[in-house]
């Protein structure tokens, strides 16, 4: 079974064996041939049985996904979960259960099930920084939506005369040039929110940390967590084999 993420900026992909999922490579769909790099990593792999697909990005990603999937796996059985309001033992806190983000939908699954019967929380560091909040019981407790640390960057950059910002320096204190000021008051942002957020739910037990800037982030927190990059994979991974066999 192949599982695809396609998120805000990069598309992920891995394998599931039951219930070892493992994540192979990801890929910026802003990137010009895309599809091309793409094609030649998944035309070395074993044909699946199925590939389950999961997207928050705009329809004409997926449509080239689609499009690729049954050109090089023709016949494919091919699966798009959809956020459900109350499946997989989460119950979806949201009124209208389908405005909730299936990749925010598909790491609940995956925290219920590999972290069950405490509270925790999900923090999904990628293009937005999402926190998800569910209870032993499996209810969805609600959520917090934030800029991640590339976008609140680009918006100084969009929205300041004269700034540029050149190199990966990852820094988070006082700064003494415009573009270290820049990446620490971003970094300082996301861990701000993040840690505020945690420390108003004392009795968490478990904060998962996923998504692009889950490493870099997990640097500047002063938290106990687990990285899992591999958790909305494994929410796909759920999704493929309890709903569809």
């Amino acid at each position: 079974m192949i599982l695809i993420d396609i998120g805000n900026s990069r598309i992920k992909w891995g394998t599931a064996d039951g219930e070892n999922v493992r994540m192979l490579d990801a890929i910026d769909h802003g990137n010009q041939d895309f599809i091309g790099l793409i094609q030649r990593q998944w035309e070395r792999l074993p044909k699946p049985g199925k590939v389950i697909i999961s997207t928050v990005a705009a329809d004409v990603i997926f449509l080239e996904i689609e499009h690729l999937i049954s050109k090089i796996w023709p016949n494919t059985v091919l699966i798009k979960p959809v956020t459900q309001a109350n499946a997989f033992g989460v119950i979806n806190s949201y009124q209208n259960a389908s405005k909730l983000g299936v990749d925010r939908w598909l790491a609940l699954l995956a925290l219920k099930k590999f972290y069950p019967e405490c509270l925790a929380c999900v923090i999904d560091c990628g293009t937005a920084i999402t926190l998800d909040f569910i209870d032993g019981q499996g209810n969805h407790l609600g959520g917090i939506i934030s800029p991640g640390i590339q976008l609140m960057k680009q918006s100084l950059l969009e929205n300041t005369a004269a700034l540029t910002l050149d190199g990966d320096e990852h820094f988070a204190g006082l700064a003494t040039n415009t573009q270290a000021a820049i990446e620490s008051g971003a970094l300082n942002a996301a861990a701000g929110l993040i840690e505020r957020c945690v420390k108003k739910q004392p009795d968490l037990e478990k904060i998962i940390l996923t998504g692009g800037d889950a490493q870099l982030l997990s640097c500047f927190l002063d938290l106990d967590f687990i990285v899992e990059n591999e958790l909305i994979l494994k929410g796909l991974a759920i999704y493929g084999q309890e709903a569809h066999g």
